[in-house]
């Protein structure tokens, strides 16, 4: 099992997202962290970001199943992170 992590910037119905999740059995749990706070430095200055991050519990063979459901799902690349 691993944790894989992902980050949202978009609004959406989260509760609709877990559930597809794990509807597709891509994930065993999933735990849900909003208004999650980002700090950074971007050209010099100082960068706040507020996202939603989804941690799923599941197998790493799930990896890229997840990767391609959150394409369809979004349109667009959505940062994501596998943790042992």
């Amino acid at each position: 099992m691993v944790n894989i992590i992902i980050y949202l910037d978009k609004q959406f119905e989260v509760q609709q997202l877990v559930e597809e999740l794990l509807k597709a059995r891509l994930a065993a749990k999933i735990s849900v962290d909003k208004d999650n706070l980002s700090y950074f430095i971007e050209a010099g200055e100082l960068v706040t970001k507020t996202r939603t991050v989804l941690t799923l519990q599941t197998k790493a063979l799930h990896f890229s199943a997840i990767d391609t459901f959150l394409l369809a799902r979004f349109g667009e690349q959505v940062p994501l992170c596998s943790v042992p």
